[in-house]
């Protein structure tokens, strides 16, 4: 289903997907919990009464209707991280660089 043109947004993003990209993001930046909110349980969150949820019942809809946007933001500080370091080693060691990667695919020099 496509946006309704006069949505309001910002880079192209509304505001539930917004919501649903920084929580993802906020979440990925915990290097120490690199577990993400599965989709099971934010429709459980959803049932619950409006007393007992543990986010905003606002956060919990954009996080159910936009939960690609979630994932997105929650992988890309780690892909950030793999790129800058392989970019680094490129920069340093690109010999060492092109060995661990044909390790991988089970060939040696």
């Amino acid at each position: 289903m496509l946006e309704d043109p006069t949505t309001p947004t910002f880079l192209s993003l509304t505001a539930t997907e917004w919501h649903a990209f920084g929580f993802g993001l906020k979440e990925g930046l915990w290097f120490w919990k690199r577990t993400p909110l599965a989709w099971d349980e934010i429709k459980k969150m959803e049932a619950l009464p409006d007393n007992e949820k543990p986010m905003s019942p606002e956060l919990i809809s954009a996080l159910k209707d936009k939960y690609h946007y979630y994932i997105v933001g929650f992988a890309l500080p780690e892909d950030c991280a793999l790129l800058c370091t392989g970019m680094y080693l490129m920069m340093t060691n690109a010999p060492g660089l092109v060995n661990v990667g044909l390790s991988v695919f089970g060939y040696s020099r």
